[in-house]
């Protein structure tokens, strides 16, 4: 039989079923309101950030006016670093940042950066909560990682045991047909009509989210993602057709399949993140909150004793317009001893986190579900990689914010209209593509290797498999 007569008649018997329309339809519906809301999501934070951007640069202008009026406020480096101005560095949305849009509501995508010290505005921490991850959004990587595998099982449940059960692979054999090569057509075949459905579904889903494809790198990206999609549908296929390799009833498949789905998508990454928590627990952040009470108290007693004993050598500086400038190098001499006291606190933090994140990056290769998601999400730009690359580019841009206050507060040079223009612009530099497509290879080709490994080990039973 050719495989085009399998795909007919395959069709033929799910439409018989009343299985296969409602299935690909709703997969199809769901694709597409998951990536609207995706686009929405994504939308709302482009306003939100924009206006945030907008503020800073208003304040700015502002500032700049009155310098240039010879407003001594305006013109005075330490209460506009460490106390008016502030610097928005933003995480933009990736262009497939629409299709999983997970971590927006996990990790913060902007930070108010100031000449005070770092911890003021990056004391957040977090590792990739697998299951967070997975049900933080309702966008299309949600619906991949979670419903995708339900309509594959909703399709193959009864693969060979419907057959079996109704007398098929009786006549199959009678007529002298081969089992394995003939139950491994009736499965590629169930598969070609959900994977042209499913491209076509992510292709108009694509569309409707927005994707950024003004990225040179956008359409490479949507491909593999695309293509990471059909392997994790082909992985489910499978895994139906080793569970109907032994002989059960349809309704025994479908328990099983059902059982695996909740292992592997729900209840894997459950405990992948505990054993990461209980192995490697953070440090407390209420210790975390006292330390930096206890560690500003005692800088800023210092620094009130060096303020205090300047001022009791300079006596006429007290009332003087000297006066601001002696305060703000204290402060900056504080915000450092601060910095330096909550260095160690904050570091052991990172440690922490990172040492959950090789847990997590090593147990997600038990969990089909937090491995595709992981892939998908490295591909959309919304990983924690991509994050913790924004955290290291913010804490470089932070040391140029303040040095460009410090520097002028302590040789006493005030601001001037001409100095606003240039104020240091943050700008996030993206991960170079190849990056990002080396950290979803082992993931991917694990999956290919699984995905071959289990239909062969099911074509194999199946040539032995019982007709009656």
């Amino acid at each position: 039989m050719r495989f085009g007569d399998f795909v007919f008649e395959e069709w033929r018997i799910l439409r018989r079923h009343g299985i296969a329309i409602p299935a690909l339809v709703g997969l199809t519906l769901l694709l597409l309101g998951a990536a609207l809301n995706g686009r929405a999501v994504v939308g709302m934070h482009a306003v939100a950030m924009a206006a945030l951007q907008s503020e800073a640069a208003t304040t700015r202008s502002a500032m700049a006016a009155q310098a240039g009026r010879g407003v001594k406020t305006a013109m005075e480096p330490g209460a506009m670093g460490f106390s008016v101005l502030d610097a928005p560095a933003i995480l933009p949305a990736a262009a497939l940042g629409v299709l999983a849009t997970g971590q927006v509501d996990l990790l913060p995508s902007h930070y108010a950066v100031t000449a005070r010290a770092e911890h003021t505005f990056m004391s957040s921490t977090e590792l990739d909560n697998p299951l967070r991850l997975a049900i933080g959004s309702f966008d299309v990587a949600f619906v991949i990682v979670w419903l995708l595998p339900l309509v594959v099982i909703a399709l193959c449940f009864d693969l060979v045991s419907g057959d079996r059960e109704r007398g098929v692979l009786a006549l199959a054999a009678a007529a002298g047909v081969r089992l394995g090569p003939f139950i491994f057509g009736k499965c590629a075949a169930r598969a070609a009509i959900l994977l042209v459905a499913l491209t076509i579904a992510l292709i108009l889903a694509g569309l409707a989210a927005g994707i950024g494809w003004g990225a040179s790198n956008a359409p490479g990206l949507y491909a593999l993602w695309i293509a990471a999609s059909t392997l994790y549908a082909l992985f489910w296929f499978a895994i139906c057709m080793f569970v109907n390799s032994v002989p059960r009833t349809s309704d025994s498949n479908a328990g099983i399949l059902a059982a695996m789905w909740l292992l592997f998508v729900v209840v894997s990454p459950a405990l992948t993140n505990l054993a990461a928590t209980t192995v490697f627990p953070a440090p407390s952040r209420v210790a975390l909150t006292t330390e930096l009470r206890e560690a500003t108290e005692i800088a800023d007693r210092e620094s009130a004793k060096a303020r205090d004993r300047y001022f009791f050598d300079h006596p006429d500086m007290q009332s003087s317009a000297m006066d601001t400038g002696a305060y703000y190098r204290s402060v900056a001499q504080s915000e450092t001893q601060v910095s330096r006291a909550m260095r160690p606190l904050l570091e052991a933090f990172d440690t922490q986190a990172q040492r959950q994140q090789t847990i997590v990056n090593a147990l997600q290769y038990l969990s089909p579900g937090t491995l595709i998601y992981q892939v998908l999400t490295a591909l959309a730009g919304s990983d924690g990689q991509r994050h913790r690359e924004f955290r290291s580019q913010v804490r470089v841009f932070h040391s140029r914010w303040s040095g460009f206050f410090v520097e002028r507060l302590a040789i006493g040079s005030a601001l001037t209209g001409s100095d606003y223009q240039q104020l240091p612009q943050f700008r996030f530099g993206e991960p170079v593509t190849r990056q990002v497509i080396d950290r979803t290879a082992a993931p991917l080709l694990l999956l290919l290797f699984l995905t071959v490994l289990l239909g062969w080990w099911a074509v194999r039973r199946l040539a032995r498999f019982p007709i009656v």
